[in-house]
């Protein structure tokens, strides 16, 4: 097999030394493992790994297993020459050596693709938790970026080797990372070649290292902090919105006046409008330049960002002040009603933003 197999492992136990000794079996002679900070207890197992003729590289103290993959792809680059690219294996087994030769082939059948070692989720011997986890984040993964993967979290991955600069450049250092790469590379216009492969949970998983709340946070963070500006945003929206409508109901101003006239309006309804639209006006100055430089971390094209936003944002604009001011009629808390149909529109707005306005450029 023309491909490097790369094991990140935290303290491994045997099982990673059947593991080498089975893909030994399958012909693959290029094996990089990356001890992530294991300690001391685990020198046996390296030395072990190390005479079966693996390429043993370690980590003083753990940095996770994004941390992990990039180290392995930069010693993979200084020990062997002429492959095709980098298979990413778990060390606890999960991946059947069989399997990871169906990556290697289909890999060097076309290394213009990575190749993602699909499992079946659907199987009873999988865990609940991994059902559900797994669920959302497909679901997830195709609202942020058209692509639909039915296994976002596998491990078993096959990285062509000209993408050896994309994948030590994408950010994460834990499990995000994993997440990171496939939503990147989808973005970029990277193809996937998916192959199935046999669904292996082992006591219920318990050797993973995947902390749920810690880890999650990592994987979401792009959307935590486009919820936190978002958050922010409607504050200044709803804030201001309720400012304005205390002080436009309080003075008479002509300009409605003429208004209620020319259009045969209501005061309240022509006062609703106006004040709406002045408080998304401010509140969307401050959601664009906060997405664009701290949800999305764009580089793109400002001005062109700039127009996609106004465009949406009018749409949007329209939309709230429509639903907002036939709420004007009906005997509920106006300012309440705002709140809900803000929430609604600013969580279909982030995928609209991340997919079409802050979209990343192509991968070449």
């Amino acid at each position: 097999m023309n491909s490097v197999i790369i094991i990140p492992t935290l303290k491994p136990d045997d099982k990673i030394i059947r593991l080498v000794k089975d893909l030994k079996k399958e012909e693959f002679d290029k094996i990089v493992v990356v001890d992530d900070g294991s300690g001391k207890d685990y020198s046996s197992i390296f030395e072990s790994l190390e005479k079966l003729g693996c390429k043993v590289t370690h980590h003083e103290v753990n940095k996770g297993k994004g941390e992990g993959i990039k180290t392995g792809i930069k010693f993979a680059n200084k020990e062997f020459k002429d492959f095709v690219g980098y298979i990413t294996v778990d060390g606890d087994y999960q991946h059947l050596p069989c399997d990871v030769k169906k990556v290697a082939l289909k890999m060097e059948e076309d290394d213009t693709k990575i190749v993602l070692g699909e499992r079946n989720f659907k199987e009873k011997n999988v865990p609940p938790k991994s059902k559900i986890g797994n669920g959302f984040s497909t679901l997830f993964f195709r609202l942020q970026t058209g692509v639909y993967v039915e296994d976002t979290q596998t491990g078993l991955r096959g990285i062509p080797f000209r993408y050896r600069k994309f994948a030590l450049g994408i950010e994460g250092s834990r499990y995000e990372y994993e997440m990171n790469f496939l939503r990147e590379a989808a973005e970029g216009g990277i193809k996937f070649e998916m192959v199935r492969i046999e669904t292996v949970y082992e006591d219920n998983n318990k050797g993973s290292h995947f902390r749920p709340l810690r880890d999650a946070a990592l994987i979401y963070k792009e959307l935590i902090r486009f919820s936190i500006i978002s958050i922010l945003s409607a504050i200044i929206d709803v804030a201001l919105f309720a400012v304005l409508i205390k002080i436009f109901t309080k003075f008479d101003i002509d300009v409605f006046d003429a208004l209620v006239t020319s259009f045969a309006l209501s005061k309240t309804t022509v006062i609703t409008a106006t004040s709406n639209i002045a408080s998304r006006i401010v509140s969307g100055v401050f959601n664009f330049s906060m997405n664009r430089k701290v949800a999305f971390k764009s580089t793109g094209n400002s001005s062109k960002q700039a127009l996609k936003y106004i465009i949406l944002f009018l749409i949007q604009m329209g939309v709230s002040t429509l639903l907002v001011s036939l709420c004007s009629h009906l005997p509920v808390n106006l300012t309440a009603m705002k709140i809900v149909i803000d929430v609604i529109i600013f969580f279909v707005n982030y995928f609209i933003e991340k997919r079409f306005i802050f979209k990343k450029k192509v991968i070449e």
